[in-house]
């Protein structure tokens, strides 16, 4: 359905962020194999501060899961130069890249209720920037490739989010169970980055019974 969905966004032109990680994987080997992005403009969410042959990387799981296996790729791909000599300057390349134009943000939740690198404590109003990792997303890289383990990222803000015409949020399988009851149906507030969707209008929430189950 996620697969579906990208394909039909793209041939409408779509201009759509999108995540990397375990989660989306099932739906970007639909997407590679039977979908075309050639109309669409593509930022990456987020992105570890590594090495450029780390196979931990955002970009470097974009390709691998999605784009290196498509016919056709989309028409435009903006992802973050980590080895950029002033990152914060990057991060506000990409602010003027999107320019406040978002049609669709995908995206994924950390266990401790993170969106893209929007660790708790994420100021509402964030805009692309610098963020020091927690303990948890660290580990979770361990888990993408070998290498060093990454202390920073970059990231789009929550801001950035919430200013996406649609949300689409992601999850699967029961460690993720907890985290979605509490940032759908807990308080809103910056303990849980992800619960601030609930006041976007336009959120759509994909999820598998395991990650559903303490709904």
């Amino acid at each position: 359905m996620v697969a579906d969905r990208l394909n039909d966004a793209a041939a409408g032109g779509a201009t759509m962020c999108l995540p990397t990680g375990s989660t989306p994987r099932q739906a970007y080997a639909h997407l590679a194999a039977h979908g075309d992005l050639s109309g669409s403009t593509v930022f990456l969410l987020d992105e570890f501060v590594l090495p450029d042959d780390s196979p931990a990387r955002c970009d470097s799981m974009l390709h691998r899961d999605l784009l290196n296996r498509m016919t056709h790729p989309p028409k435009r791909l903006e992802t973050w130069d980590t080895n950029a000599p002033d990152l914060a300057a990057e991060c506000a390349r990409m602010e003027d890249a999107v320019n406040g134009v978002l049609d669709v943000a995908v995206l994924g939740i950390g266990t401790n209720g993170h969106l893209g690198l929007n660790e708790p404590g994420s100021p509402v109003a964030s805009r692309s920037r610098v963020v020091e990792l927690h303990q948890s997303t660290q580990a979770a890289s361990t888990t993408y490739g070998s290498g060093p383990i990454p202390e920073l990222g970059v990231t789009f803000g929550l801001a950035d989010i919430m200013d996406a015409s649609t949300v689409w949020l992601l999850a699967t399988g029961t460690h993720k169970a907890a985290i979605i009851a509490d940032a759908l149906t807990g308080p809103i507030g910056i303990a849980i980055p992800a619960s601030v969707l609930q006041d976007h209008p336009q959120l759509e929430v994909f999820l598998d019974p395991e990650a559903a189950s303490r709904l």
